[in-house]
């Protein structure tokens, strides 16, 4: 977390629920940076700079959202089965979360969760490539 310079412009980073924010305030001043970056470390802390919209959506949203526009267009039949297991692991464990729940911690969980199973290593990076994928659509 900070503020810091790059070139003549001052920068700020801010960490807040494992989400890094960085961008340029836009300006040299150093004061005005400051002030910058105050407001939006405020901002953060009343729940106004992130989407609300996002807060809301849940992980089964996130999984008709991949489904419909990823899945299904861009995959082969035998791929689409696999990813159709790997959701339904996935969903086993995560379904009725909100997007914001899901963080590093529970990820963790649900890697100890899986291997209780005695799985393959491989069928639980796969899971957990399928997861990846979505939340970075999510994020898109």
């Amino acid at each position: 977390m900070g503020l810091y310079r790059r070139g003549k412009t001052y920068w700020l980073t801010v960490v807040h629920n494992g989400q890094r924010i960085q961008q340029s305030t836009g300006t040299s001043n150093k004061k005005l940076a400051e002030n910058i970056y105050a407001k939006i470390k405020m901002d953060i802390v009343e729940g106004k700079w992130f989407n609300t919209q996002t807060k809301r959506k849940s992980y089964d949203d996130l999984v008709e959202k991949y489904m419909r526009e990823y899945a299904i267009p861009n995959k082969s039949s035998r791929s689409l089965e696999r990813d159709k297991y790997s959701l339904k692991r996935l969903s086993e464990f995560f379904s009725g979360k909100m997007l914001c729940e899901i963080t590093p911690q529970l990820i963790a969980e649900y890697k100890s969760y899986r291997r209780g199973s005695s799985i393959k290593p491989a069928t639980l990076a796969k899971e957990l490539e399928l997861l990846r994928a979505a939340l970075n659509i999510a994020l898109r």
